[in-house]
């Protein structure tokens, strides 16, 4: 009998050391996709079309959602905004209901306020503090109170912002970034979590290829893109459905690659930085 207490525990040691939290992590690589400009005037049947095709394979997908239509401060005798539709957040929360996917707030209307050529829009660059944060409040609210969810994650439109943006996104609650690269220098001047916009869908599966080759770490591969790239939905569309489903798929085969959504890689790849309420964290 002591033999067997002896001998269970000699084996019960090395495995438990196997599942250990400081144990050696197993090689890695995150994919998050992000999908933009998801808003009132999209196409019912292609965003359902499109959503099924992540369902069906379980996996997770962060929506950049526009909250409004309309410029924040009208002209006079113009109307107001108009907030997102009752339909579109249905099909939100039908989706969030599968628990694989995210709603990031993409801006408040994706309205440009600069002046300058098309190359350097932005919504929110150049603008005071106190503008920034109406417009994020405002958009972050309307969102949550239409969803029923606490809004994370904020993507500037056309991935551009400045100083008064990180202060208004904490201001605001916010405590991801999703817009330009994931550069450490970025981390750590502004204290919050930056996961990079990076390529679109067709190059996806050359990036994993490239990252496989020599994987000492753990990289987080994002992807972006929109409706109009889609063959199916627009003829000047640069992938088919069923190409984006053949890259899914040999990403589902792939052992070393991980879907995560922009909440679950900022809390894998910055725990340190990442705060406030608790992510949606898709295996």
């Amino acid at each position: 009998m002591k033999f067997r207490v002896l001998f269970l525990a000699l084996f019960m040691v090395p495995v438990a050391l196997c599942f250990a939290p400081n144990a050696q992590a197993s090689p890695r690589i995150d994919v998050v996709i992000r999908f933009d400009d998801y808003c009132s005037g999209m196409a019912t049947d292609s965003v359902l079309r499109f959503f099924l095709l992540f369902e069906q394979r379980s996996i997770p997908i962060t929506f950049a959602v526009i909250p409004f239509e309309g410029p924040f401060a009208p002209p006079p005798g113009q109307p107001d905004a108009k907030p997102l539709t009752e339909e579109k957040a249905w099909i939100l929360k039908r989706m969030l209901s599968a628990g694989n996917f995210e709603v990031a707030q993409h801006g408040f209307s994706h309205e440009d306020n600069t002046t300058e050529t098309p190359k350097h829009s932005s919504e929110f660059r150049g603008l005071t503090l106190e503008q920034q944060m109406q417009r994020i409040k405002r958009g972050k609210e309307l969102l949550e109170s239409r969803l029923g969810i606490q809004v994370q994650s904020f993507v500037p439109p056309w991935n551009t912002f400045d100083e008064n943006t990180i202060v208004a996104l904490k201001r605001c609650g916010l405590c991801i970034l999703s817009a330009g690269k994931s550069d450490p220098e970025l981390q750590s001047s502004y204290s919050i979590p930056v996961i990079g916009c990076g390529a679109g869908v067709a190059t996806l599966r050359k990036r994993v290829e490239e990252e496989q080759k020599d994987l000492d770490h753990h990289p987080v591969i994002t992807a972006l893109f929109h409706i109009y790239e889609i063959k199916d939905f627009e003829p000047s569309g640069t992938f088919t459905l069923a190409e984006l489903a053949e890259t899914l798929d040999w990403l589902k085969a792939q052992p070393d690659v991980c879907f995560d959504t922009l909440q679950g890689a900022a809390k894998r790849q910055y725990p340190n930085l990442y705060q406030s309420m608790p992510a949606v964290d898709p295996q």
